[in-house]
């Protein structure tokens, strides 16, 4: 069995990392996507979690913007149950 992420779903909360510079999130998102996972851009700031998926799409790749403030419990979970309901 493989563990490379390729046709997985990799879920990155931060994923926009806003600002100029590549930040974790962002870079994640990024690597993920280099592996060949489906990417679930995610941060509070809709406009950035976009940013990241358009150039993940852009460069070839599979990805979703989603909106989520991960310091709300509730707000987190949603958005994976959300996300559950999209993969099936």
């Amino acid at each position: 069995m493989s563990t490379r992420p390729s046709g997985k779903f990799a879920v990155v909360f931060g994923a926009g990392s806003s600002g100029a510079a590549l930040r974790n999130g962002r870079a994640a998102a990024f690597a993920f996507d280099r592996e060949g996972a489906l990417v679930a851009a995610i941060d509070r700031n809709r406009a950035e979690a976009e940013l990241t998926a358009k150039e993940i799409t852009r460069q070839g790749g599979t990805a979703l913007p989603f909106t989520a403030d991960v310091t709300c419990e509730d707000d987190a979970h949603a958005t994976v149950d959300g996300l559950s309901v999209r993969a099936t």
